[in-house]
């Protein structure tokens, strides 16, 4: 169908005029750049649908060559502009892929003085402008040999259908997720009477029917961190939803009675505590991936996605169990984590997700970094689909080897293959945060939390890296975040003493490092004695006091960089300097985000500090 006169696109309050190349919000005209307007126009063109970057580049830029960064601006002053008026933010990303216009857009047509508003978005409106052509046609070209044919078809379909009914086939249907429910959580099941042979089964039927379900893109799943302490609470479904700023949680009771299993299964509404669906599904022969996959199908048509699974479920259990350990980053749970995963491949030596977990266990030791890579490899060996593992080859080199090029080769692919990885777009965003793109890092950080809104160490780095924002009342937000969570989380410390120093709040400051040394409790005596030490300083002496008692070595461990931190907010240069030359050589694991670090903002323009940025400043030059 032609286009008539004039024509607009209008969604909420706004009205969008391509022709005058005008966006209104409620008769006020709102300023947008010239490529800003051609990016909404393109979105809200294809609303409710993927825009893939790539096509937007081609499309709004199409008389030079520009880099994604340049989009990526584009969205922010979009998303800037919309939200001003209401509040709402129209622009949904989808990780490493494109963007989405969420909004229902209508298409206003303004011909020979009326206007005519069609009350569709604007998709279906010319679908259904091409079913009415194809129909036209088809009509005039219509045989009565087709039409015999359809009619047969016709009495057939009929005749089996009541075939079906006659014969007491009582097969439920599929089920149909209500077009509010954006998004869904997949929740432990309650196991009835449980066993110790049960535990963990609770947190497998989880995460295998979750990792099932995430091909469906009628909705966003969220994801429950393993050893989250809200599972431990015994909240009901309803409050866990809302933990998990979800729409909707699908859970249910495993009952077992000798080798026969059966689930009995609900997808509740978050808001109103409505039942939505509910089934049982059986099974005979004690599988209960077999019950998994019965209620996957119900909710796709698609192949089911089994990749991940061990054929030893007791090696799931111990890996999930391991994952819970390695979720709190403590030494010691760390170390538990890795026996475990050495444990689960013990019962399954080709489960890969284990050696994926084995990875990560080693990848916070430097010394261990070769370990980790070995580890990755060997897991992307047995499931080269395998998203974990490319993010842990990431986090070393990232982290330990300084490889920005290689650990972003990785981030990528891990984003690609499983973009549903929470903890992939947390590491991502770190590398963002170490190459100076604090923007794309929050964005990528905002992508982790909306996948696990539950997990400790996603919440707490979000606050590391709003304090590299200078976003400071955000950063605090997102420790305490994780500190509701788990008031023994040390990340969530470290960040917070960082975060009240750059404020000036130095009691606050100081209350912080102190319980994360509480809560460590190294039993060390040359560390007792120094936390004593700073105690004392701080109480005669205030925060200088305790950054003089912090400059002072221990024997048994560097420190080069928190040393340097001293130096530098004493205003010593040259020896923080120094020590800083230090940190570089050894590697440090804080020293990535010397590019972001506030107190080394003064350093920027020193030669010897460009040299400390080099590394890290590969991605900054691509996106340029």
């Amino acid at each position: 169908m032609d286009k008539p006169s004039r024509y607009f696109y209008e969604f909420d309050e706004f009205r969008l005029d391509p022709s005058e190349r005008l966006l209104m919000c409620d008769g006020e005209p709102v300023h947008l750049q010239a490529r800003a307007f051609d990016t909404l126009l393109m979105l809200v063109q294809n609303s409710r649908h993927l825009v893939q970057k790539e096509d937007l580049l081609k499309t709004v830029w199409t008389d030079s060559f520009v880099e994604e960064n340049n989009l990526t601006q584009n969205i922010y002053a979009l998303r800037k502009a919309l939200n001003r008026a209401n509040g709402k933010n129209y622009i949904e990303t989808i990780p490493r892929r494109g963007y989405r216009f969420t909004a229902e857009v209508r298409e206003v047509f303004e011909e020979t003085g009326q206007t005519l508003i069609e009350n569709r978005s604007v998709l279906r409106v010319k679908l259904e402008e091409q079913i009415e052509e194809e129909t036209a046609i088809g009509y005039f070209n219509f045989s009565r040999k087709s039409l015999a044919a359809v009619l047969i078809i016709l009495f057939a379909t009929v005749g089996f259908s009541v075939w079906r009914m006659t014969t007491g086939n009582t097969k439920k249907k599929a089920v149909i997720v209500p077009t509010e429910i954006k998004t869904l959580s997949v929740l432990p099941f309650q196991i009835e009477n449980p066993t110790n042979a049960d535990e963990y089964l609770d947190l497998v039927i989880a995460d295998d029917l979750s990792r099932e379900l995430r091909q469906n893109d009628s909705f966003k799943l969220r994801f429950v961190t393993p050893g989250s302490k809200v599972l431990e609470n015994n909240s009901d479904a309803q409050t866990l939803g809302r933990l998990l700023k979800t729409d909707a949680v699908l859970t249910g009771i495993l009952r077992r009675n000798g080798n026969f299993y059966e689930a009995e299964t609900k997808l509740l509404k978050t808001d109103d505590g409505t039942i939505l669906w509910s089934e049982t599904f059986e099974s005979t022969n004690g599988d209960v991936y077999k019950i998994n996959d019965a209620i996957a199908q119900k909710f796709s048509a698609l192949p089911l996605q089994t990749t991940h699974r061990p054929a030893n479920l007791e090696a799931y259990k111990i890996y999930l169990k391991a994952r819970a350990l390695w979720n709190k980053r403590t030494g010691a749970e760390l170390h538990r984590s890795i026996v475990l995963m050495e444990q689960a491949i013990a019962k399954d030596p080709e489960f890969a997700l284990a050696y994926a977990g084995l990875a990560d266990g080693y990848a916070f030791d430097l010394a261990q970094r070769h370990k980790a890579i070995e580890m990755a490899n060997k897991a992307l060996k047995l499931n080269p689909s395998l998203g974990e593992a490319h993010a842990t080859l990431g986090f070393v080199y990232l982290f330990w080897d300084w490889n920005v090029a290689e650990a972003e080769r990785h981030f990528k692919q891990a984003a690609v293959i499983n973009p549903h990885y929470a903890t992939g777009h947390q590491w991502y965003a770190a590398l963002f945060a170490a190459s100076g793109m604090v923007m794309a890092a929050k964005e990528e950080i905002q992508t982790a939390l909306e996948l696990e809104p539950v997990s400790l160490p996603i919440n707490a780095d979000a606050g590391q890296i709003f304090y590299f924002a200078d976003e400071h009342e955000k950063a605090i937000e997102h420790c305490n975040a994780a500190l509701a969570l788990d008031s023994d989380f040390i990340n969530a410390y470290g960040y917070l003493y960082q975060i009240y120093t750059a404020k000036g709040m130095y009691e606050e400051a100081i209350a912080a490092y102190f319980k994360r040394e509480e809560i460590v409790n190294v039993n060390l005596k040359q560390i007792a004695d120094r936390n004593a030490r700073l105690k004392r300083a701080f109480t005669e002496s205030g925060i200088e006091g305790f950054w003089r008692e912090m400059i002072v070595p221990l024997k048994i461990q560097s420190d080069y960089f928190i040393r340097a931190e001293c130096y530098a907010r004493f205003g010593n240069r040259e020896e923080a300097m120094r020590l800083l030359e230090l940190s570089f050589e050894n590697h440090e694991f804080e020293f990535i985000f010397i590019m972001v670090n506030p107190v080394f903002d003064s350093y920027r323009d020193d030669p010897r500090f460009q040299r400390f940025i080099k590394p890290f400043s590969l991605v900054v030059q691509n996106e340029k």
